[in-house]
């Protein structure tokens, strides 16, 4: 969780993007992350619960992938991001194997696969491993 002033953001009226539902916080903590310096409280002070079986997990899975690896592509896509190019095929892949994580909890095998191989395509050898670790799981749930 974060806490942000209202009034902090005053000069930054448009900084949550509307075509993203599912994740506008995420779009929106990476433009602030472009213009303000973050730092991390490693101690959990608040935790979130959730089902894989729940009704409001189940339908939420799929969009949230979706809007998730779009966030991240539409950041990437960012000309004001030069020094930290070499980053987005490590980030895409993670990306990718994140919202392959997130299908393959709802037993949505066909687009998890889909997002495994956009890992691959991003970046062969930082994905090469945990993609091999979901295609063992699917062989033996099958089984």
């Amino acid at each position: 969780g974060a806490v942000l002033r209202k009034s902090s953001l005053s000069e930054y009226k448009n900084i949550r993007d509307g075509r993203f539902p599912y994740v506008t916080d995420l779009g929106c903590w990476l433009k602030l992350g472009q213009k303000f310096e973050f730092g991390l409280i490693k101690d959990a002070h608040a935790y979130w619960r959730t089902h894989a079986d729940g009704i409001t997990t189940a339908i939420k899975n799929r969009r949230l992938a979706k809007d998730n690896y779009d966030v991240m592509l539409d950041y990437w896509t960012n000309d004001a991001l030069p020094k930290y190019k070499h980053l987005k095929r490590k980030s895409m892949a993670r990306t990718s194997l994140k919202c392959a994580r997130r299908t393959y909890v709802d037993k949505d095998y066909t687009i998890c696969i889909l997002y495994l191989i956009k890992a691959l395509l991003w970046s062969p050898l930082a994905s090469f491993h945990h993609v091999f670790e979901y295609i063992d799981e699917l062989k033996n749930r099958k089984k």
